[in-house]
């Protein structure tokens, strides 16, 4: 077994956590970490479009060449090939009429035509089209670690149809995650650029996708990604759109939960940037969609994306002083920072009827002091502690900020200006705790300064998603007093809830006896994403079906695996495992033993692919709870390796189940 580095494209073996391998002659380094175990000899399949091969100039026979056969799943396969022999998947590319095996992508009966778009290490689109049927649709896959939600789509499944586009399909392919909708001639809201100008527009746009809006509310739903680009056009006049793109949706029944969004931009919420998804989250999008488009785009024009991040978060959006009251009072309610006070939609929909609603304020910018006490950062001479914070956090001044602070300066400013005795106290703690990493020190400082802003490190806002991106600064930042801290000044935050659950988990694993890998735990530990988790889970599960640890075997026999427990099976050393080939093994050792000779390993390793429960079922309907059977010669093992034989006069089978660590043979 061994893990696939994607950054020098070497295998790996498994004890490397960062990859030792070179890439121009320089030190990969890359986190493997969050690899997935695969078996020795597995690539990465190569994606190849209609449009690809259209523009690949023929060869002539002599020249002619012809890629590798694949399976789809990418394994090799023999000329003649009909099956994998290593999974059992079909070829790459089956059916009448199709191009060589190996050249054009088939994603479940779905040939690729071409890409119409590519989010790095998130997401590609392609259109693509049904071999048997001919019809038309969108095809999005979704890169390793980037993992949708499955049980979204369940619930999307359910909307109406004029707010979201008909779902096809959705699984995985070669370890990816995939959706098939509908196809949408219109293109998307992106495309079609500035269309909405005036407030007849603006009123009908906001009551077509409030309503949607308040559909996804209704069902649990939170999208987290609405822009222009997810928000597709069925028809330009009158102008019609549906809400796409769900991979970074997910279920909620909370106020506020910590869910790490695939990817932030200029339309996410500041709860969101900062880590957290609420209720009212999608309707910023919504308020930020609306602004670009009424201002031209002049509202993002040349702005730098991650000061403008810091700059939402700390003050909220500034509205144009020209707006009509009316749109001035919607930008006010939907562009709310706090998303308790921000409008959804019962306050739109009074808005659209013309009936008296009230918004917060516009945040204003920050007044500058003309006197007192005041510091210098970057040539510049500060008196307001909320913007010297906000120029502190960039990552040109955090040298000389983090100097300042390690020198005693900022304590000294801030006893001068006689500041607000909880600031000092802050500040005073942390720089009290001789544990506290310097970097750590100057972020809780930028905090206790301007409470309005997030976590901020080098100029980066600390996120979930920022925690996997710097797994060993991420780990320090859990394991050490930060959260404590920063959980006496606020209760639940999200890191102090982050670093109880890393010990829920340690303690988990003690109690049951399992064996943790320190440096995969430290990994997983840092990830907030449940759907990840599970999809990792099945990837090691597919390689190491089955375990002889009772305390690993009680974990991953639960119907509904919590978050704790699915760390704590991410996190086991291998060795507690038996992998794929060796479960196989010793079925084929027991059917010879039994006399059952028509053993298939190819039907065993797909049902090895099977959920245990399912497995379950399955052989409570072949056994019939051990009821009396007219059949003579059948023989029932139950083994500790997961795996049982049933041999009839006539008919053979093969199934797989683990009942108890004893074996038992039945003679009927």
């Amino acid at each position: 077994m061994i893990r696939f580095c994607p950054n020098c494209n070497t295998e790996r073996p498994l004890h490397e956590i960062f990859c030792e391998g070179e890439v121009n002659g320089r030190f990969c380094g890359w986190d493997l970490a969050g690899e997935a175990i695969r078996p020795e000899g597995w690539r990465p399949q190569t994606i190849v479009t209609r449009e690809e091969l259209a523009a690949v100039p023929a060869a002539s026979p002599d020249e002619q060449t012809f890629a590798p056969l694949v399976c789809e799943n990418g394994h090799p396969l023999d000329p003649g090939d009909l099956m994998c022999a290593e999974c059992g998947a079909v070829p790459a590319c089956a059916g009448p009429g199709d191009v060589p095996a190996g050249n054009e992508t088939v994603i479940d009966g779905w040939r690729l035509l071409k890409q119409i778009s590519n989010t790095d290490n998130v997401r590609e689109r392609y259109q693509a089209e049904h071999v048997e049927s001919g019809r038309v649709a969108i095809l999005t896959l979704y890169h390793a670690g980037a993992e949708p939600d499955p049980t979204v789509y369940d619930v999307v499944r359910r909307l109406p149809r004029e707010h979201v586009p008909e779902i096809l399909s959705t699984g995985r392919w070669n370890e990816r995650a995939y959706e098939l909708a509908e196809e949408l001639t219109g293109g998307t809201l992106s495309d079609i650029g500035i269309v909405i100008h005036d407030m007849k527009a603006v009123r009908h746009v906001v009551r077509e996708l409030g309503r949607a809006l308040h559909a996804f509310s209704e069902a649990g739903l939170r999208h987290r990604d609405l822009r222009p680009g997810t928000l597709l056009v069925r028809s330009r006049e009158p102008l019609d759109l549906v809400i796409s793109g769900f991979g970074s949706a997910c279920l909620s029944e909370f106020d506020l939960d910590i869910v790490a969004p695939l990817e932030t931009g200029v339309y996410t919420a500041p709860e969101v940037l900062a880590g957290g998804v609420a209720a009212a989250s999608d309707w910023w999008s919504l308020g930020m969609v609306l602004l670009e488009q009424m201002t031209g785009g002049a509202c993002f024009s040349g702005i730098d994306r991650r000061a403008f991040l810091i700059h939402v978060l700390a003050n909220g959006i500034v509205m144009p002083e020209d707006f009509d009251p009316q749109l001035a009072l919607l930008f006010r309610g939907l562009l709310a920072r706090n998303h308790r006070e921000r409008w959804q939609w019962r306050e739109v929909a009074a808005w659209l009827d013309g009936r008296p609603v009230s918004a917060p304020p516009s945040s204003l910018g920050e007044g500058g002091a003309s006197e007192g006490a005041s510091i210098v950062l970057g040539g510049r001479r500060y008196l307001k502690p909320t913007t010297f914070a906000l120029a502190a956090a960039e990552a040109d001044n955090w040298e000389e900020a983090r100097a300042l602070l390690m020198r005693g300066l900022i304590v000294t400013w801030a006893e001068a200006s006689q500041w607000p005795p909880g600031v000092l106290e802050a500040l005073r703690t942390a720089m009290r705790h001789e544990d506290i990493d310097d970097d750590f020190r100057l972020m809780l400082a930028i905090s206790a300064l301007n409470p309005e802003m997030p976590l901020i490190q080098r100029g980066e806002i600390v996120t979930p998603g920022w925690l996997m991106a710097h797994p060993l600064e991420g780990y320090l930042l859990i394991d050490g007093p930060v959260p404590d801290l920063l959980e006496q000044r606020q209760s639940g935050h999200w890191l102090a809830r982050l670093k109880f659950r890393a010990g829920s988990v340690r303690q988990r694993a003690a109690l049951l006896g399992i064996e943790l890998s320190e440096d995969l735990l430290r990994v997983y530990l840092l990830c907030t994403s449940h759907a990840q988790l599970e999809a990792q889970w099945r990837e090691r599960q597919s390689l190491q079906p089955d375990t002889a640890h009772a305390g690993i075997l009680a974990l991953s026999e639960r119907r509904v695996i919590a978050e704790e427990d699915l760390i704590v099976l991410l996190s086991a050393e291998p060795g507690q495992f038996d992998t794929q080939v060796t479960v196989l093994d010793e079925a084929a050792r027991l059917a010879r033993e039994v006399g059952v000779g028509a053993f298939e390993t190819e039907a065993a390793a797909e049902l090895l692919q099977s959920p245990r429960q399912a497995l379950y079922r399955l052989v409570d309907e072949r056994i019939g709870g051990f009821a009396a059977c007219s059949f003579i010669n059948l023989h029932l093992i139950i083994v500790p390796n997961f795996v049982f034989v049933l041999q009839f006069n006539l008919y053979v089978t093969l199934n797989i189940y683990r009942a108890c660590n004893t074996r038992w043979t039945y003679y009927m």
